[in-house]
């Protein structure tokens, strides 16, 4: 929405989720930390802002005394053994720990590796809304027209129709209660899907203006996007938009 609308200076703002972190550790021998880094990276792990297959690596003396039936990788059961070892240490989401262990175990060149996860302080997502500048200023009356006409839609305005507008942001969906993020970075008007009365009410009355142009024309331009992103990522498979008929499937006539 914030490039349908030709906002410029985009960034974001809003409600952020929080995800749980863990750290793995799992000692391997040195020429197998390459593997296990690429199979762990593969299911999830070691990825920190924009970049992936983040870990970090020491190295160290590993000590074992194989039970008899035990078959280690270096070194013979019935006795105490000490080899060469790296540690490998990689963040990862909570959801994502069964897949990465069961990535590594493929991969680990010892029968019964060393894995442990630990928690660590939540991490807050991107947030979903975004704020911008419009290319010009315009009327709040003005901009309402402006935003039926980008989204094909005859939305709902709350607020005085002469106020000017500069700074917009956007959400897509019913993200009314967004409104006060948005004031605090400096938004004139929020533009979002649904909004309920009381929402409307306060946020009036607090001088802000606010725009509700229905969940289908605020998610569909995101949906779009996500279709093009993913055709670019995997090219091999055929990606095609859904865009039901109007009064179908949630979008309105």
């Amino acid at each position: 929405m914030a490039e349908l609308f030709q906002l410029e200076n985009v960034s974001a703002f809003g409600y952020t989720a929080e995800v749980k972190q863990l750290k793995l550790v799992v000692q391997c021998l040195p020429d197998n930390a390459d593997r296990v880094i690429d199979a762990a990276s593969e299911a999830g792990a070691g990825i920190i802002g924009a970049y992936r297959r983040c870990a970090h690596i020491t190295h160290g003396q590993g000590t074992f005394f194989g039970e008899e039936g035990s078959n280690p990788a270096v070194g013979a059961s019935g006795r105490q053994e000490a080899v060469s070892e790296a540690r490998v240490e990689m963040i990862l989401p909570e959801d994502r720990a069964n897949a990465v262990e069961r990535a590594i175990r493929k991969v680990h060149s010892y029968e019964e590796p060393a894995l442990d996860f630990f928690t660590l302080r939540g991490r807050k997502e991107q947030p979903a809304g975004r704020i911008g500048t419009l290319p010009r200023p315009m009327p709040l009356q003005e901009f309402a027209v402006l935003a039926d006409q980008t989204l094909a839609v005859r939305s709902w305005t709350w607020g005085d129709p002469s106020r000017m507008i500069k700074r917009v942001g956007v959400v897509g969906g019913a993200a009314d209660t967004d409104w006060m993020d948005a004031q605090r970075v400096g938004a004139d008007l929020l533009l979002t899907g649904e909004v309920k009365q009381h929402i409307a009410v306060e946020a009036t009355e607090s001088g802000m203006t606010m725009i509700a142009a229905g969940h289908f024309q605020t998610e569909n331009p995101g949906c779009t996007q996500l279709r093009d992103r993913m055709e670019k990522a995997i090219p091999e498979i055929q990606w095609l938009m859904f865009t039901p008929v109007p009064g179908l499937s949630g979008r309105p006539f």
